[in-house]
C-alpha cells in the first residue's frame, strides 16, 4: 500500500517479482476512488465478494424459452 506513494508501477513489479501489468490491473480493479490510495484489506475483501461472480453472462440464459427447448431435445436422446 504505501510503496504506491513513493515507487512507480514497475518498481513495486520488480520488488514484488510480479509483471508490472499485474500490479496496473490489481490498483485498477481494487481501488475504490482515484482520489483515495489503494488499501490491501479493502481489495481483499472486495476480491472475495467478487471471486465467485462469473465475469460474462452465459450464452444461454437459465429458464428461457430457447433453454426449455435445448432441455427438452437433448432429453430425447
Amino acid at each position: 500500500m504505501l510503496m504506491r506513494v513513493h515507487h512507480s508501477i514497475r518498481a513495486i513489479a520488480r520488488q514484488l517479482g510480479r509483471a508490472p501489468s499485474n500490479i496496473s490491473r490489481e490498483l485498477t480493479r481494487h481501488t475504490v476512488r482515484p482520489d483515495i490510495a489503494y488499501y490491501a484489506s479493502l481489495a481483499g475483501y472486495r476480491t472475495r465478494l467478487t471471486r465467485c461472480w462469473p465475469r460474462r453472462s452465459p450464452k444461454l440464459p437459465l429458464y428461457g424459452e430457447l433453454f426449455e427447448l435445448v432441455v427438452y431435445l437433448l432429453s430425447k436422446y
